[in-house]
């Protein structure tokens, strides 16, 4: 059933395969040394294993097989972690990803199950597909004959048998349990009340809305029956709880009373917990330039020196201006979280300053993007030029509102007005893209009209927008969405250039960290974009529809072949 002297082996072996760094060798060395120590001072097998019991390392190591099937090794930080998980009743780790914490949670839940009589836990997951704690119990349990055998006793008679499956174990040898609870964000809280326990698992609580922290996972620790521990690990992204950065601040400021951790992913690397070729990879995905990880896969001024060279690159610090490195790798709140644009990406885009003016030059691509004003706010008309992926603002302009003339309708002079950039670049603006929101629909039909007609092959139309027979972009709220996220990458891969010319410059910094983003919730579940009191969000709604010339990924265009009544 446990064959001590295979596991010895094993273990050795681990040690010395899979230690990738003078730190994890150490660390992992010093447990070898224990695992062994207690195997040859224990007089019984029973005794062994009660000794083993009282060490979440050995016990990893005794009992916790990998993917790999080999022994868990806990990195330095993951025993740092059951240490800390000890020692406190309430919990938050802001850690970063791939470091393993569902690895170290899954075998801490398991320690507390076999060796405290009647464990209860309770793991909570934003919804049923980000239940891997769960999972990881389930297969370690699986694979190990010893743990089934004393602990869930699969073969015994029915009054003794346990419970084993991937959603609720139940120990029958000392009536411990686990049980996962999904908190799915479609879901009403209300439906996870009255789930009792004695250890709380709370994972990706980054994802987990204020409603349901308050009402339903806040108050299991209230009453005072039985003692209790809660954890609660996440990424260090506001994204469903806005204050969960001020309750991490709160947390650290007060240790005696809460437990806290933090790792960033160098350290993470240091300890052999995440590999080089990890990191070498996120730097190429996210395209930060640093030299010394794309060749070295090292933070030159952790591992070296401050001013350490590579082909004429020092550190410069780059990582940290990208917003998805900061959160899901160093494991830091980003100073620009909440905001849609960070700020520091859009002070990016300007690095000179340059005239916005109607200059079209031979062999160049222009693109138009037009948000119609009408009688409240101006008409915004942005005209980029676009390279190998990239654009550049090269013309800039607002149409005010003003009252018609008698004859005329209100939106004549826009017309007009577009009419005469579209000929002002000599056809070389290769495709315009108008919001067909509103009265935008019979505008975009009248710019394919005479006098000056510009092609209808020339206007944009989205999928719906063709599906209505009419030309320019349908602005509904997914495919807003969806246009909007496509802008923002374009900025956050630092594709997109602007003059800081004024007054383009101020508005063009206002409007994207003003902008208002709320999550709609249900089906579709995508982002709704508003304007901040007492502003407007028009020049960004030009900037963005323009810059669906870019998208890889926003629905094809459909150019007018199709469309019945519009003259081609």
């Amino acid at each position: 059933m446990y064959e001590l002297a295979n596991v010895i082996v094993e273990a050795k072996k681990t040690l010395e395969e899979d230690s990738a760094t003078d730190v994890r060798f150490t660390h992992n060395y010093e447990i070898f040394k224990r695992f062994v120590n207690v195997a040859e001072s224990s007089p019984t097998d029973e005794e062994f294993h009660r000794r083993i019991l009282t060490d979440f390392d050995l016990f990893c190591v005794a009992y916790v097989r990998l993917d790999n099937r080999k022994p868990m090794y806990p990195a330095p930080w993951q025993s740092e972690a059951a240490a800390i998980f000890e020692s406190r009743e309430v919990n938050l780790f802001i850690e970063p990803r791939k470091i393993g914490k569902s690895a170290v949670l899954s075998a801490y839940i398991l320690w507390k199950m076999c060796k405290e009589q009647s464990t209860r836990a309770v793991i909570f997951a934003p919804t049923q597909a980000q239940l891997f704690i769960m999972d990881d119990i389930w297969k370690c349990l699986k694979r190990s004959d010893y743990l089934m055998n004393k602990y869930v006793q699969p073969n015994a008679g029915v009054q003794k048998r346990g419970t084993f499956g991937k959603e609720y174990i139940r120990f029958a040898f000392n009536e411990s349990e686990v049980v996962a609870s999904n908190l799915a964000q479609s879901q009403k809280a209300d439906s996870k009340r009255g789930n009792k326990g004695s250890l709380f698992i709370v994972d990706e609580i980054e994802l987990v809305t204020k409603e349901v922290r308050t009402t339903v996972i806040d108050d299991m620790m209230a009453d005072t029956y039985t003692e209790k521990k809660m954890i609660m690990v996440g990424t260090p992204k506001s994204i469903a709880n806005p204050e969960l950065e001020m309750e991490w601040d709160a947390y650290k400021d007060d240790p005696d009373n809460y437990g806290t951790h933090h790792i960033d992913v160098w350290d993470a690397i240091i300890q052999g917990a995440i590999t080089r070729s990890y990191i070498k990879n996120r730097f190429k995905r996210l395209h930060i330039p640093c030299q010394w990880v794309l060749k070295k896969g090292i933070c030159a001024p952790r591992e070296l020196t401050e001013d350490a060279e590579i082909d004429g690159w020092k550190c410069n610090k780059c990582c940290m201006l990208n917003e998805d490195f900061v959160a899901e790798n160093m494991g830091e709140f980003p100073k620009s979280a909440g905001k849609f644009f960070p700020k520091l990406f859009l002070e990016a885009c300007a690095q000179d300053t340059w005239d916005l003016t109607l200059n079209s030059e031979a062999g160049r691509e222009y693109i138009m993007g037009i948000d119609y004003g009408l009688l409240l706010n101006p008409t915004q008309i942005t005209v980029f030029e676009v390279l190998a992926g990239n654009a550049r603002l090269v013309y800039w302009e607002e149409i005010s509102p003003v009252p018609p003339e008698k004859g005329h309708r209100d939106y004549d002079p826009i017309i007009e007005r577009i009419k005469r950039i579209y000929h002002a670049y000599k056809g070389r603006i290769s495709r315009i893209y108008p919001d067909a929101t509103a009265a935008g629909i019979q505008i975009t039909a009248d710019l394919t009209k005479e006098p000056r007609r510009i092609p209808s092959v020339k206007i944009y139309s989205n999928e719906t927008a063709a599906k209505k027979e009419v030309l320019g972009v349908w602005m509904t709220g997914p495919y807003k969405h969806d246009m909007l996220q496509n802008y923002r990458k374009i900025i956050m891969d630092g594709r997109l250039s602007v003059p800081k010319s004024e007054p383009f410059y101020t508005k063009f910094i206002l409007e994207h960290d003003g902008v208002v983003v709320q999550k709609v919730q249900g089906t579709s579940n995508y982002l709704k974009f508003k304007e901040p009191v007492g502003g407007t969000i028009d020049l960004l709604d030009s900037m963005g529809l323009a810059l669906l010339h870019l998208s890889k990924d926003v629905s094809p265009p459909y150019l007018g072949f199709g469309v019945s009544k519009l003259k081609i």
